[in-house]
C-alpha cells in the first residue's frame, strides 16, 4: 500500500517518522510539506496553492496545523489518485468537526472515502468499509498488545497494533519490568512521557481533553492484555463466595485487596459473577469512599481533619505531608510509594491531631513529627 502524508510544522512530523519506522515490508511511505505559514487572502482560490505535483498514493493522511490546508483535501486527494483519505481530529483548531464532516462530504462527491476519527489512535477497522482504511487500521489505530509476565512483573510486551504516532512501541519497552499491579497506570503516564501529540485543551463537546482520551485507549489495551491476569485474581476472590447480590460489597472489598483499586475490567468481572447490571455495580462502587479508581500507594496516609484534629493544627500538618510528597489531597507520588488523603473523625480524638498510615495510628502530630514519619528527619 502507499501511503502520502500531507503534514505542516511539528505535529505531522512524528507520523512520518513513526510510518517510515514501522510500516509493514512493502508499503511505500511518501510525504508532502506544507509552508508553516500560508498567507491566502479572501479573494485567493485554494487551488493557487496547490503543490505542483505529488507522489501517486492509496491513502492520503492529513495531518496540517492549518485548517485552509484541511480544506485543500480534496484536490490533493484527486492531485495523488488515492481511494481514501483519514483526517483525524487531535486539536479542532487544526480541523474542526465541522470543516471535517465538509471535506468528508465533498470528497464522497468524487467517490473518495474519509473518516475523521477523535483522535488518530481510535481509528479501528469497522470504521469504514473501505479496503484501504481497513488495511491501514489492522496496523495501526486503536493499540492493541499482548504480555507475557515473569511471575508478578511483566517481562515482554508485544505491539499487535500501534498507535500511528509510535506511542505504543515507546509504552511496551519501558513497561518491562513494571509490576502487574502498576501497569495499567504506567502505561497512562509513559503515554504522556513520550509525549502524546493530541491537544490538552478541554473540550466541551467530550468534556475531557483529546490527549487524555487517547491515554485512555493505551491504559485499555494493556488492561485488557492482563485481562487473564485479572480474572486469575478474581478467581481467588470469587472462591470463598455463593454469588449471590447481597455479597458485592464484601467482593468489591476483596478485589481492591487483590489489584489494589478496583479496574474496570475487576467490576465487570464482579457483575457478570453476580448477575448484576454494570452500572449498579459502578454505582455501589463510586458510592463509598473506601473504594478506588487508580492504583494507591503502598503507604496510604490518612490525615484527620475533624473539629479536632483542625482546632489542634491538622491543616498545618496537611500541608507539611503535601510539602514533603510533593502532592494533594487524593494524589499519589510517581513511585507508588504514598497516597495522601484527607478524611474526617477517625475516632481517636483524645489523641488530635492524628494521622493513619497502613495500620499505625500517630498521635499529637505536628509538621515536624509528620517529617518524621516520612524518615524526612
Amino acid at each position: 500500500m502507499r501511503l502520502l502524508l500531507i503534514i505542516q510544522g511539528d505535529y505531522g512530523r512524528r507520523y512520518v517518522e513513526a510510518m517510515t519506522q514501522y510500516a509493514p515490508f512493502g508499503w511505500e511511505v511518501n510525504h508532502y510539506v506544507f509552508p508553516e505559514k500560508l498567507s491566502i487572502g479572501i479573494d485567493d482560490s485554494l487551488e493557487d496553492f496547490l503543490p505542483p505535483s505529488l507522489p501517486g498514493g492509496d491513502l492520503l493522511l492529513m495531518l496540517q496545523e492549518d485548517p485552509v490546508v484541511a480544506e485543500m483535501a480534496p484536490y490533493l486527494a484527486e492531485m495523488a489518485g488515492v481511494k481514501a483519505v483519514l483526517a483525524p481530529i487531535e486539536n479542532k483548531a487544526y480541523l474542526p468537526s465541522g470543516l471535517a464532516k465538509q471535506i468528508k462530504k465533498k470528497l464522497a462527491e468524487r467517490d473518495i472515502a474519509m473518516v475523521h476519527p477523535l483522535v488518530f489512535c481510535a481509528l479501528a477497522e469497522e470504521d469504514s468499509a473501505n479496503p484501504y482504511i481497513q488495511a491501514f487500521a489492522r496496523h495501526f489505530g486503536r493499540p492493541k498488545v499482548e504480555i507475557a509476565l515473569d511471575k508478578d512483573k511483566i517481562a515482554e510486551v508485544k505491539v499487535l497494533r500501534d498507535a500511528p504516532c509510535g506511542n505504543t512501541r515507546y509504552v511496551a519497552k519501558n513497561l518491562v519490568g513494571v509490576h502487574v499491579k502498576d501497569a495499567v497506570e504506567q502505561a497512562g503516564l509513559l503515554h504522556h512521557a513520550y509525549p502524546c501529540v493530541a491537544t490538552m485543551t478541554h473540550d466541551q463537546e467530550i468534556g475531557d481533553t483529546l490527549m487524555h482520551q487517547a491515554g485512555l485507549m493505551t491504559k485499555t489495551a494493556v488492561e485488557e492484555a492482563l485481562k487473564e491476569d485479572i480474572e486469575a485474581g478474581l478467581k481467588s476472590a470469587f472462591s470463598f463466595y455463593k454469588g449471590h447480590r447481597s455479597e458485592l460489597v464484601p467482593i468489591l472489598q476483596d478485589a481492591q485487596e487483590v489489584f489494589g483499586y478496583l479496574p474496570e475490567t475487576a467490576m465487570l468481572e464482579i457483575a457478570r459473577f453476580l448477575r448484576l447490571p454494570e452500572s449498579h455495580v459502578y454505582g455501589v462502587a463510586t458510592f463509598y469512599d473506601q473504594f478506588h479508581f487508580i492504583r494507591r500507594g503502598r503507604n496510604q496516609i490518612k490525615v484527620c481533619c475533624g473539629t479536632a484534629c483542625h482546632v489542634k493544627g491538622a491543616d498545618r500538618v496537611l500541608e507539611e505531608f503535601e510539602r514533603q510528597l510533593g502532592v494533594g489531597h487524593g494524589e499519589t507520588t510517581p513511585d507508588y510509594e504514598y497516597s495522601l488523603e484527607r478524611v474526617a473523625c477517625v475516632g481517636a480524638c483524645a489523641l488530635a491531631p492524628v494521622v493513619v498510615m497502613g495500620k499505625e495510628v500517630y498521635g499529637q502530630m505536628t509538621p515536624g513529627r509528620a517529617r518524621s514519619v516520612l524518615g524526612k528527619e
